[in-house]
């Protein structure tokens, strides 16, 4: 049986609310983040994209498609910045992905130069459905890795005077602004962006953990979303203000996560980067992932 039906995204919670359901529920079956987190989906609506949204209102909805089998939600397809295509798929029905992949060539992006797919190197499904499309494989996207909370766990080890609290104990949201802004080098990471992100779902100060510098700045920072209907978490943004780097703060920010993590009973952690080069690739292959998978970008002319 086939008979997928697609339907337009409803931009509102009511729509969102059933693309976060769908992820939660998904998790299980995949046992890793095949389909995107609660909180990329969440990073996705209430982060940077809101405000871009404020100069582009139809940004969100012009953005998802989603097709249903009956009355199920099967699949849907995500351009997370407006360009780059994922596919949010159940594990029982990737037959799906060939409507998906005509969608977004014959509709999302016919007025485009490229369509551009995400797909893992694990994903022997998709990348073949791709080869078949024409589609060829380009850069790598970015890594995923997963890590059991009861072996990474560790009692952080901090240089004197720096001390472990969470967002909710430090009180200091500007301070954290602060952090978070310098850390990455992106002004628009401002108070503006802070309120929409905190509406984000999975979302708490009591578990934004941070790295609390002698002079009493947020000197490093993990923010911990955990879904507990996926019962899963995983950890984004993490950074270190540049003037404390290479202090192994981020490291012991993160092992106290885990610690805290694996006390709360959620074992299933995930952390995402970008491909190496890139630097944060060395401090995240070090906590003892139990696996590592890339994620490559398919384009197609």
């Amino acid at each position: 049986m086939t008979g997928y039906v697609e339907r337009d995204y409803s931009d509102n919670e009511a729509g969102l609310s059933e693309l976060l359901d769908f992820l939660s529920t998904t998790y299980p079956l995949n046992g890793w983040l095949h389909n995107w987190s609660l909180n990329r989906m969440g990073d996705w609506r209430f982060g940077g994209n809101s405000i871009r949204a404020k100069t582009d209102p139809g940004f969100f909805a012009r953005n998802v498609r989603l097709w249903d089998q009956g009355q199920e939600l099967v699949g849907f397809s995500v351009a997370e910045y407006g360009d780059l295509v994922f596919l949010q798929v159940h594990p029982h029905h990737r037959g799906v992905e060939a409507d998906m992949l005509r969608w977004n060539e014959e509709c999302w992006g016919k007025d485009r130069e490229k369509v551009q797919v995400a797909a893992f190197e694990v994903d022997a499904w998709r990348q073949s459905l791709l080869i078949a499309r024409g589609y060829r494989r380009t850069e790598t996207a970015g890594v995923v890795r997963k890590y059991d909370s009861f072996l990474s766990a560790r009692e952080p080890q901090l240089p004197p005077g720096f001390r472990i609290m969470s967002l909710a104990e430090f009180g200091d949201e500007d301070s954290y602004i602060e952090a978070v802004r310098t850390s990455f080098r992106r002004d628009m990471l401002d108070r503006t962006w802070f309120s929409s992100k905190v509406k984000a779902p999975g979302y708490s100060h009591g578990w934004n953990i941070c790295v609390i510098s002698p002079d009493n700045r947020v000197a490093s920072f993990a923010d911990v979303r955990i879904d507990s209907v996926g019962g899963y978490a995983e950890i984004d943004p993490i950074g270190t203000i540049p003037d404390l780097q290479k202090m192994g703060l981020a490291k012991n920010c993160l092992r106290e996560c885990f610690r805290r993590l694996a006390k709360a009973g959620i074992r299933d952690v995930h952390i995402g980067s970008a491909p190496p080069p890139d630097h944060s690739n060395r401090l995240y292959d070090s906590l003892g992932p139990v696996f590592r998978i890339e994620e490559f970008l398919w384009e197609r002319s």
